[in-house]
């Protein structure tokens, strides 16, 4: 932003949303989507912690 001003986007702010790509079929099962929203709440939580500066681009 103007100003050099930083704003992180985050689960619990509500800053980060996803939404699942129902289009893909039944390659995203009902297990696949447990595990997505179990993760989530476990970031959101800061019981998983990322380490987004290793993200290698």
């Amino acid at each position: 932003t103007l100003g050099g001003e930083n704003i992180p986007l985050t689960f619990r702010n509500g800053g980060f949303i996803y939404k699942f790509n129902d289009s893909v079929g039944p390659v995203l099962t009902a297990a696949i989507r447990k595990a997505a929203e179990q993760a989530k709440t476990d970031i959101t939580a800061q019981k998983l912690k990322i380490d987004w500066q290793a993200v290698k681009y």
